[in-house]
């Protein structure tokens, strides 16, 4: 497990790039690594939800956006807290199914 939280954090910090192309690319990447459970909860040891809620709130392109609420949609998936967290950090997103 340790070794997929390391994978994770270089992608997290690509997070801070002033580029939205970086963003996007390893926001697709982390949603590929959280399609399960396992990955989910190695972004939560990572630290991942506080910084997938700041992508989503300062966003601007499209594409970022819907990359970003693709992973959170999939965190609220889980019988855990991540709800209220997004919820208490401002971040709202509608869900279309």
């Amino acid at each position: 497990m340790l070794e997929r939280v390391e994978l994770l954090e270089p992608l997290l910090a690509a997070l801070k790039s002033p580029s939205t192309d970086t963003k996007v690319n390893a926001l697709s990447t982390i949603a590929t690594l959280t399609a399960t459970e396992s990955g989910r909860d190695r972004l939560r040891v990572a630290g991942g939800l506080v910084a997938l809620i700041d992508v989503l709130l300062s966003a601007t392109g499209e594409k970022l956006q819907e990359v970003t609420c693709e992973v959170l949609a999939s965190m609220c998936d889980d019988k855990t807290d991540d709800w209220r967290q997004m919820a208490q950090n401002g971040a709202t997103f509608a869900l279309v199914f």
